[in-house]
């Protein structure tokens, strides 16, 4: 099944998204932007329609998966038309971002008048400009804000690894998720088994409920740990789910690193995405000589002292103490009787000023 969009002289830009939902059916979404001030290179009267491998100039797209294909095709007196062949794609969902690229006319209004086009003619210093103001809307919360600009970012430097991840984790936390995947998919193309690029998919695949291919990549980081390819400190998102309404991450740790020697952590995040209480099964060095002495031949053995901590801005509490590393399965079962209510913690310690919770941005 082919779909062919016809583009007129208009100064627009065009969002082409298809859903293929089955076999039999597709469905398509098409947006239009006007861009201000602007006017094309490549009018639709010559014999080819202009294309730029560096996306300056005439059209750029992105396959989704990299199966689907795309035909340009002149169609003279002042048009052009795009066939898209998305019967490929293996996972059923395909999409591609067709940008008409524009250039700016010399004139005294600001860059702002412009779309995020006006990007692919930024200097160096006005890109880092764009980088600084992207992580400013970040970290104010403002990710659609955020997302905008890095966007305008990766439009001028397509190679920029860090422009494509902060773009993904906004898309997560816009709830996103095919943009998030697409944006770590692209850093991981950029730079392979880049270990912050491999978290942010992890995540983006168990949030979408894209079981086999967080599976598949699961499996992937088993190998890349067992090869010694990924720091300490490494770990990702691999479970997701609700107790009495309130939404859990977990993380899992392959390593047991740093003085809590974590490894698992369950982060109940708010609405807004914000990390509000963390549950941990860790192996703190603390506790390891002195439960060595009472159990040699476990220690011997290569087994540790485990416990179940809480942590909230104002206080920290222990719920379980294990000889040994429990299943994943215990200590999930645990964790949901510490978020219902039901579960009382054995010990607790109340901070006088806030203190930050594991795991938060």
């Amino acid at each position: 099944m082919g779909l062919v969009v016809a583009f007129t002289q208009r100064r627009t830009m065009a969002f082409v998204r298809m859903l293929r939902t089955c076999s039999f059916s597709l469905s398509m979404f098409l947006l239009s932007v006007v861009l201000a001030q602007a006017r094309f290179i490549d009018n639709f009267d010559g014999p080819t329609v202009q294309l730029d491998p560096e996306g300056i100039k005439g059209w750029l797209f992105r396959p989704g998966d990299g199966t689907a294909t795309m035909d340009f095709r002149q169609g003279g007196d002042g048009y052009a038309s795009i066939v898209v062949d998305a019967t490929t794609d293996k996972r059923g969902i395909w999409w591609v971002l067709i940008e008409r690229k524009a250039t700016i006319q010399a004139s005294g209004q600001s860059s702002r008048a412009f779309s995020s086009q006006a990007g692919a003619q930024a200097s160096p210093d006005a890109i880092n400009v764009l980088r600084r103001q992207g992580m400013d809307a970040f970290h104010l919360g403002d990710y659609a804000g955020a997302l905008r600009i890095f966007r305008q970012v990766i439009a001028a430097d397509p190679s920029d690894i860090v422009a494509y991840n902060v773009s993904a984790n906004c898309s997560i936390r816009l709830a996103d998720y095919p943009s998030a995947i697409d944006s770590f998919q692209h850093a991981l193309q950029l730079r392979p088994d880049e270990w912050h690029s491999l978290a942010g998919l992890m995540r983006a695949y168990t949030l979408a409920g894209m079981t086999p291919d967080r599976d598949a990549l699961r499996k992937h980081i088993g190998e890349l740990e067992r090869e010694g390819k990924l720091p300490p400190e490494f770990n990702y998102v691999f479970e997701t789910f609700q107790v009495e309404g309130k939404k859990l991450e977990v993380a899992e740790f392959p390593q047991i690193h740093g003085f809590y020697g974590e490894r698992y952590r369950f982060k109940l995040v708010n609405s807004a995405g914000k990390l509000v209480f963390c549950v941990t099964l860790e192996s703190d060095s603390a506790e390891q000589q002195r439960w060595a002495k009472q159990h040699p031949a476990e220690a011997a053995a290569g087994a540790r002292h485990f416990s179940l901590d809480g942590y909230a801005a104002d206080s920290h509490s222990t719920y379980s103490s294990y000889d040994g590393e429990p299943a994943y399965e215990r200590v999930r079962e645990e964790v949901v009787q510490v978020i219902a209510g039901k579960k009382q913690p054995i010990s607790k310690t109340n901070y006088a000023t806030p203190q930050p919770i594991p795991g938060a941005d």
